[in-house]
C-alpha cells in the first residue's frame, strides 16, 4: 500500500508538469530554479521514468468514449462479415446430413422396388433405420431442423425438407429431391426465394427443373 502511493506520488509530480522534468540537479526548468531542485530529487528518490508514468496513469483512468465507440464499431464490421458466412456453413451442414439421408433412402427403395416391383409407400417397409423419429404425417424428424419423406404424390420421388420455427416455403426453405426413375439427386427452391436459391447453390448446379415450373432445380453429383 505503501508503495503503491509512493507510485501516485510520483507519477503526479511527473505528469503535472512534463516540460519541467529536470536532467540534472543542475539543470533550469521552465518553472524556474525552485521547481527543478523541487522536481528532481522527489523522481530521483521514486526511481521512476516518465513512460512508466505515462502507462499507469492511462492504466489508472480507463478508456475515453471515442476509444470505446471505435471498439464497438470494429467488433459490429466484423459480425456483419462474419454472420452471413457462419449461416451459409449452418446452412450446407444441414444440408449435407439431409443429402446423405435421401440417398440411403433412395438405395433402399430401389432394393424394395427389386423385390417387390413397387416402391414402399411407408418407412416401415424397408430395411433401413434412421436417427430421427417418425411423426404423426409419417415423416422422419431430425434434430438437425430438417425432415425426410416419402412422396404421397410421386411413388418414385423421396425428398428432405428444411424445416423449423419461422422457416415456411418461399423464405429460405429448400427440398433435397430424389427421382427414382430419373436416378437424379437436386435440391430444388423457389424461383422467387433468393434465400433457398443462394442455399441450393453450395450444392448443386442449376438445371432444367422436371418437378414444377415454379421451382429452380440444382442437381448433385
Amino acid at each position: 500500500m505503501q508503495k503503491e502511493k509512493q507510485l501516485k506520488s510520483c507519477c503526479k509530480i511527473m505528469l503535472s508538469s512534463p516540460n519541467t522534468r529536470p536532467s540534472s540537479p543542475r539543470s533550469v526548468s521552465m518553472r524556474g530554479i525552485g521547481a527543478a531542485h523541487t522536481l528532481y530529487p522527489a523522481l530521483q528518490t521514486c526511481g521512476m521514468t516518465e513512460r512508466v508514468c505515462r502507462v499507469a496513469h492511462i492504466a489508472n483512468h480507463g478508456f475515453t468514449l471515442i476509444e470505446l465507440l471505435v471498439v464497438v464499431l470494429i467488433i459490429g464490421i466484423l459480425a456483419a462479415v462474419a454472420l452471413p458466412q457462419y449461416q451459409k456453413a449452418v446452412e450446407k451442414a444441414h444440408m449435407t446430413e439431409a443429402i446423405t439421408q435421401v440417398r440411403a433412402l433412395a438405395n433402399a427403395e430401389k432394393i424394395y422396388y427389386m423385390a417387390n416391383g413397387e416402391y414402399a409407400p411407408t418407412f416401415d417397409l424397408l430395411d433401413l433405420e434412421f436417427s430421427g423419429t417418425l411423426d404423426e404425417t409419417k415423416m422422419i424428424q431430425f434434430q438437425s431442423n430438417f425432415y425426410l419423406s416419402l412422396s404421397e404424390l410421386h411413388s418414385r420421388i423421396v425428398y428432405a425438407g428444411r424445416s423449423g420455427n419461422g422457416i415456411i416455403w418461399g423464405d429460405g426453405r429448400w427440398y433435397i429431391v430424389y427421382d427414382l426413375a430419373l436416378d437424379r439427386l437436386a435440391c430444388t427452391a423457389l424461383k422467387t426465394d433468393t434465400k433457398s436459391n443462394k442455399f441450393c447453390k453450395l450444392v448443386g448446379t442449376l438445371g432444367t427443373c422436371n418437378v414444377l415450373a415454379s421451382e429452380n432445380c440444382y442437381f448433385i453429383n
